[in-house]
């Protein structure tokens, strides 16, 4: 489904909408600044905090672990 399609749908479901608090959810949700259509701005602190990571990896490329591993550690301790 093309994006003219996605927001046509999203239009007709807004305008059968018979719910007050769905609505008020909604318009929240929108009015939020991470729905925002401009670019995320990373402060100071974040680029900084980047700077470190990157250079502790530098250091030490070996010191990580892979995301399968802790992805398989995280299903051991979570299995049911």
């Amino acid at each position: 489904m093309d994006l003219a399609a996605r927001k046509y749908r999203l239009i007709e479901r807004l305008t059968n909408l018979v719910s007050e608090e769905k609505l008020e959810k909604i318009e929240q949700f929108l009015n939020k600044e991470i729905f925002n259509d401009t670019e995320p701005v990373l402060t100071q602190e974040i680029k900084d905090l980047l700077d470190e990571r990157l250079d502790s990896h530098k250091a030490n490329p070996g010191a990580g672990r892979s995301w399968d591993a802790i992805k398989a550690d995280l299903d051991k301790k979570y299995a049911s």
